[in-house]
């Protein structure tokens, strides 16, 4: 079951006015904010997640409770505007600066979801055609059935002969420096 909002669009705005009106000094300057102060003020979170489609991609009935998308959503918004380059550097800057995790809907760092959730986020937001079952593997192919006495073939025919030549090539041009054992 979805978790109902923690904090809609305009209780977010009234939550940024109060804190701009009882700035705490160890969040910074003020105006070094102000990009990821305007976009959450301008950002409409609540109708995205009042979509149909949306929310039928949560399950309401079975498992533990989501973790409040619209929250989510901020965050991914966030590190967007900030110009983060991956979810786990924008995470690592939610953690960090509290006024970060306050502008997503979040009263501490302590309640920023870990990175896992916000894969399974986006693995919700874009459904696989089919559902995937288990881990990722490459498929193993055909097994080679070997005759009694029989070796396996080279699985990169000319390998060695192709570094003697190069070896040899190298030593010709005097390039080659006496060979190191590894």
């Amino acid at each position: 079951m979805i978790t109902p909002t923690i904090l809609s669009d305009t209780a977010i705005r009234a939550a940024i006015q109060a804190d701009l009106n009882a700035w705490n000094p160890a969040w910074g300057d003020r105006a070094a904010w102000s990009d990821e102060i305007a976009w959450s003020l301008a950002a409409a979170i609540d109708p995205l997640v009042a979509n149909p489609e949306f929310r039928a991609r949560y399950a309401l009935t079975r498992g533990r409770p989501a973790t409040d998308p619209a929250q989510l959503l901020r965050a991914v918004g966030l590190m967007h505007v900030r110009g983060t380059a991956s979810l786990v550097t924008g995470r690592q800057a939610l953690l960090q600066n509290p006024f970060l995790a306050r502008l997503c809907g979040w009263t501490s760092p302590d309640q920023i979801p870990a990175i896992g959730t916000f894969y399974a986020f986006f693995r919700r937001q874009y459904r696989e055609p089919r559902i995937r079952k288990g881990a990722l593997r490459r498929p193993s192919g055909r097994r080679l059935k070997l005759k009694p006495g029989q070796k396996l073939p080279p699985r990169r025919p000319g390998a060695v002969e192709r570094v003697a030549r190069r070896v040899a090539r190298e030593a010709a041009r005097g390039r080659g420096g006496p060979v190191r054992a590894r």
